[in-house]
């Protein structure tokens, strides 16, 4: 899938970087954690 969060992190994240992606809208953290578990990224996702 295609974001825009996903097309900015992907390379970061692929070369072992770390990424803090903050939202205030749910809906788009759940389809960027769905993508990034599709990856095997390993991450943590604080929700409150």
């Amino acid at each position: 899938m295609k974001t825009a969060g996903n097309e900015f992190s992907a390379p970061l994240l692929e070369k072992g970087e770390r990424v803090l992606v903050f939202s205030q809208f749910v809906g788009l953290l759940e389809i960027l954690r769905e993508e990034i578990d599709s990856r095997g990224w390993r991450h943590w996702y604080l929700a409150g």
